[in-house]
Formats: structure tokens, C-alpha cells, sequence
């Protein structure tokens, strides 16, 4: 989906919608990103050219070896220094760009260490898990560092793409493509660095994709149950006091949780978690189940203050 930003002093400025590209563009404009990266064809070389320069970025072909149609390799940021060193080290054999690509070092080292670079567990645990288990106890989590909808960095499998598009089926008028707002996979909910810079980001975003500022924080600000990055559900509601949230239903963005999973939470009116873990759908003070899952489904409790 293409969107145009709005810059001031000029008209608005056409951005074609590259998967998540339009969000890092965003976080290259706020300083955040030094570089992005991304493949391109060589026809649209011209485009990138004039947007780059209308967003007061540069880029970089770097790669002219690419596959298939998209033959260029390219960098983006403010600084044609960023886009040198970061093309130097990208395909460097076990080089880690995160730092040039803007990722706090805390949270590029855990996602290696816990999820690129650690052995495999059985079921298989998705990097949100990793996150919810380093994160430290509180009340509410800032909606900027929500990356359930975030589906890049994740561990794929050969139906990803169908369940992708089928994801995407189920939310008309969602773009599904930047359902984030940090480009990047926190190591933890409350972490400082990925807080901050987040915060930035809004920022810039609200200035330049206003309208979909609004709809990320509607969607991103909810509580949502969570199993992996295809199966989730957004509650229409919030904590209604340690260990119990109140909702009134399931809202978007939807996923491709089992029917038997959704009905189960869709005739509650509550979610009481246990000690244990364990997450009780209540109707009314009765149970009416407890949601499967191994591992267990984590309940993430996004808010929509920001500090």
C-alpha cells in the first residue's frame, strides 16, 4: 500500500509501500536508523532518487549482483559516512549490522543470543517469548514497543507466506505491512533504549503519517493474547486489576487462531492469570475454560500512555 508523507514547505511526498520500508524511512528521518536496507529493481532507481532527496536522505547502491528483478542492493540514512560503513560490513562473513542499522546494542545481542544464534527448543519458541520472559514485572506496556503484527525477524516456515496473505485476507482496510513502530524486535517490553528511540519515532511519525499514526495506536494499545506470530487475539478492553482483564470482545487485527480457541474468548468477559501462568476465560465468576497452548499463551498487556 503507498502513502504520502507530508513533509512541510513542500507537497506531499509519494512512498511506495516496500513492506516495512515505510516505517524505517520514518526511522531514518528521525535519526534513529543511520542506515536501512533494502533490494530494488533497476527501474525504480529513479524513484528512490527523488525520494530519498524529498525526505532529505541519501542512499547508496552498494550491490548490483542481486537476484531475480530485484537486482540493487541499497542503503538508506542522512549520512553517506552511515551508508559506506554499513555496506562495507553487510555481507562480512558473521558481521552483526545492528548498531548501523539503528538497533540498540542490548536488544541486537539478545535477539542473536536467544534467538538467531540458540538452539532450537521443543515447541519452538517465537521471539516475542523471549522478550515477555526478560521482561521485568509492571503494570502496562508502552504500545510503541508492541511487535506482535511485526512479522519480519521471525523464525520462517514454508506456509509462512500463505498464512501471511491469509493474515492480511482477514484485515481489509489494515496495512499489516507496518503494524509497528520500532523496526526492530525489543529484548525487553520495558526496554530504556528501544523506549526512547521509539519515542522519537512517533514523533516523526505523527509529523509525516498522521492518519496512520492514529490506527497503529488504536490496534498496538490493546491487551492481546498471545501463542505465535500467526495466532493472537486483541482484547477490546484493559487490566482490570493484577491477574484480571476486562473485555467486551475481540477486536483487530485478527489472526488465524483455531475457531474453538476464538469461541472460547469471544463467549468470556474476563481473563484471570494464575500464578502458574495459566490464563482462565471467565463469563460472569464462572470458568469457562483455560486457553491451551504449549508453550502456554502469554497475555501482553499494551496500553496507550507513553511517557
Amino acid at each position: 500500500m503507498d502513502y504520502r508523507f507530508k513533509i512541510a514547505g513542500r507537497e506531499p511526498v509519494l512512498v511506495k509501500g516496500w513492506g516495512n520500508v515505510q516505517i524505517e524511512l520514518i526511522a531514518a528521518m528521525a535519526g534513529v536508523k543511520p542506515a536501512l536496507h533494502c533490494w530494488i529493481g533497476e527501474e525504480d532507481l529513479a524513484y528512490l532518487s527523488e525520494l530519498t532527496a524529498a525526505l532529505s536522505l541519501k542512499h547508496l547502491v552498494y550491490d548490483r549482483g542481486g537476484k531475480g528483478a530485484l537486482k540493487l542492493g541499497v542503503m538508506i540514512g542522512k549520512r553517506m559516512e552511515d551508508l559506506e560503513e554499513t555496506a562495507e560490513i553487510w555481507n562480512s562473513p558473521r558481521s552483526n549490522p545492528g548498531p548501523q542499522l539503528g538497533y540498540p546494542p542490548c536488544c541486537s545481542k539478545f535477539y542473536c543470543d536467544s534467538y538467531c544464534n540458540a538452539e532450537e527448543t521443543d515447541p519452538p519458541l517465537d521471539c516475542i517469548h523471549h522478550a515477555a520472559r526478560n521482561t521485568p514485572p509492571g503494570k502496562g506496556l508502552s504500545f510503541l514497543l508492541n511487535d506482535v503484527f511485526y512479522f519480519y525477524s521471525r523464525k520462517g516456515h514454508p506456509d509462512d507466506a500463505a498464512k501471511r496473505e491469509a493474515i492480511c485476507r482477514k484485515n481489509p482496510g489494515l496495512n499489516m505491512e507496518i503494524m509497528n513502530v520500532v523496526p526492530w524486535h525489543s529484548c525487553s517490553y520495558r526496554c530504556p533504549n528501544s523506549l526512547a528511540k521509539a519515542r522519537a519515532i512517533w514523533a516523526m511519525m505523527l509529523k509525516v503519517l498522521p492518519e496512520h499514526a492514529l490506527t497503529l495506536r488504536s490496534c498496538l494499545s490493546r491487551p492481546v493474547v498471545f501463542w505465535d506470530w500467526a495466532r493472537f487475539a486483541v482484547l477490546d478492553g484493559e487490566r482490570e486489576k493484577d491477574g484480571l482483564w476486562r473485555y467486551g470482545g475481540l477486536r483487530a487485527p485478527y489472526s488465524l487462531l483455531e475457531p474453538e480457541l476464538e469461541a472460547l474468548l469471544r463467549g468470556g468477559d474476563r481473563i484471570q492469570a494464575g500464578a502458574d501462568g495459566r490464563l482462565d476465560v471467565l463469563k460472569g465468576r464462572r470458568r469457562a475454560g483455560t486457553l491451551p497452548g504449549n508453550p502456554a499463551p502469554l497475555l501482553l498487556d499494551f496500553v496507550p500512555e507513553t511517557a
